[in-house]
């Protein structure tokens, strides 16, 4: 069984340098470390916990606002910053750990990225079993269930949203009525389209649809 457990994240703020970084670093640490020895301290106890909100987001949220939704293993986590730079919006990340140092990695993460600790809301999902396969809709469902706002955009971490995606979408949302009532009460969707770049890399992104039909016309996106 899953549970709602919640880490206490005494070190969670915007990370600055010198000894305080050092110590935001080991506190984190210390407590993921904690969480992961309680859960699994009983043999016979499941092999699968989760903990929701386990690093609180320090931006203020909105119930209408529009959350992005994503979930990595700690060996992605660089396409986070990515994503929360584009974005430019409150998110919900998922984080799976398989072993004790996935969690040094986190925190060591967490340290050097200030801009996630303010945007994102952390859950953590831990399974005690190497051989696993990674568990898509169970770490989906997490970075759902606790965003914390009604409208989210579920984004698996390969993915990068347009630029400043997040206001245009809750511009969007916000404006037209319709749209409000179609997604809050008739359980609807709404589906962005999805464009496969060949280079990668940040700076290879499109800026915007110009670029995008530029590219896709270079045979560069498709």
């Amino acid at each position: 069984p899953m549970s709602d457990e919640q880490i206490p994240a005494n070190a969670t703020g915007s990370v600055s340098t010198g000894q305080e970084n050092e110590d935001a670093y080991a506190d984190l640490q210390s407590e993921f470390q904690r969480a992961w020895v309680d859960s699994f301290a009983d043999n016979t106890s499941s092999s699968i916990r989760s903990f929701a909100n386990s690093v609180p987001r320090k931006l203020d949220l909105q119930k209408e606002d529009v959350v992005l939704v994503t979930h990595y293993s700690v060996d992605k986590l660089d396409r986070l910053s990515i994503i929360a730079r584009w974005w430019n919006g409150p998110l919900s990340v998922a984080v799976y750990c398989k072993r004790p140092m996935d969690l040094e990695v986190l925190a060591r993460y967490l340290r050097s990225a200030s801009n996630i600790t303010r945007q994102a809301s952390i859950h953590l999902l831990f399974e005690n079993d190497a051989g696993a396969i990674y568990p898509h809709n169970m770490l989906r469902n997490l970075a759902i269930d606790n965003s914390g706002a009604d409208y989210v955009l579920p984004l698996d971490g390969d993915f990068v949203p347009t630029k400043n995606a997040h206001d245009s979408i809750l511009s969007m949302i916000q404006n037209d009525s319709s749209i409000r009532t179609a997604l809050r009460e008739q359980k609807s969707l709404c589906v962005l389209p999805v464009f496969s770049i060949t280079n990668s890399s940040e700076l290879a992104l499109p800026q915007n649809r110009s670029e995008l039909v530029e590219m896709y016309q270079k045979g560069l996106a498709g």
